[in-house]
């Protein structure tokens, strides 16, 4: 919690529990810095920041992370074979309401990222009107890096 330079200055988890911030006064508006340095590939912290006002002897708790646990890597291609090259879209989840779609952007080869995925199945739009949307599905068994055969998006 709060991390600094020389470390962590206010808490940290660890084998022996959760981190704990006990100095915070009641009824005092008080920011929390979350980070984290060893999350595995795939895993996400969720909300750096936390906005809190104790009230007086209260206590507050509150899970960091999410369900994510994939970070997927694929190439986008054109129907006839070529790169989507330098283009943008969107990876959104078909079986999860609650999912924020991801930001997509393609280099000059067509290869793209995503992170904070979950095993599920997901559509990938990249904005140009022209290209119809495609499906793929994340395994129950993925974690970390997951690779996925090149993807083509045909036309409309």
């Amino acid at each position: 919690i709060n991390p600094g330079e020389g470390g962590y200055s206010d808490a940290r988890a660890d084998a022996l529990g959760p981190a704990l911030a006990p100095d915070m006064l009641s009824y005092r508006e008080v920011t929390l810095h979350l980070g984290a340095t060893n999350l595995k590939l795939g895993r996400e912290l969720g909300p750096e920041y936390h906005v809190l006002k104790p009230t007086y002897r209260s206590g507050l708790a509150f899970e960091a992370g999410t369900k994510a646990t994939v970070y997927l890597r694929g190439t986008l291609l054109k129907s006839d074979g070529s790169p989507l090259a330098l283009l943008a879209g969107q990876v959104t989840a078909l079986d999860d309401p609650d999912f924020k779609p991801a930001l997509i952007f393609t280099n000059r080869a067509g290869r793209f990222q995503a992170e904070g995925l979950s095993p599920g199945r997901y559509e990938i739009q990249v904005y140009d009107e022209s290209l119809r949307p495609t499906r793929l599905e994340v395994p129950q068994d993925a974690a970390g890096l997951y690779e996925l055969s090149p993807l083509r998006l045909g036309p409309r």
